[in-house]
């Protein structure tokens, strides 16, 4: 055996038990805040999903308000409905004052 006296033994024991508790503690603390972490990124990848889908959902609503919008533009442009070029640029006025009652009327901003 050593040459140290029992106390003593029995102090560096308890040194040792004392600095493994104190390192078991610092890991728990540091566990639930890594625990917290993970809840607050979960809550934000779950919002952005939810904004995701909203933003998805809106889009595909406005898709037939976008395509008759492009339909209709196309008829326009190319001069038949009024007989006068309007992508001449001598007819850019016309042009601009459809496009805003077209966009006015299907809300298109």
């Amino acid at each position: 055996m050593s040459n140290e006296s029992l106390e003593v033994q029995f102090a560096r024991l308890d040194e040792r038990n004392k600095m493994i508790l104190s390192r078991l503690e610092q890991g728990q603390k540091d566990q639930e805040l890594s625990r917290q972490e993970r809840e607050k990124l979960f809550d934000i990848v779950q919002d952005i999903s939810h904004r995701l889908k909203n933003l998805e959902g809106s889009f595909s609503s406005a898709q037939p308000t976008i395509d008759e919008f492009r339909a209709i533009k196309l008829k326009v442009t190319g001069a038949g409905l009024l007989d006068v070029d309007l992508s001449a640029a001598e007819n850019a006025g016309y042009r601009r004052a459809i496009e805003r009652l077209l966009m006015t009327k299907y809300g298109i901003s």
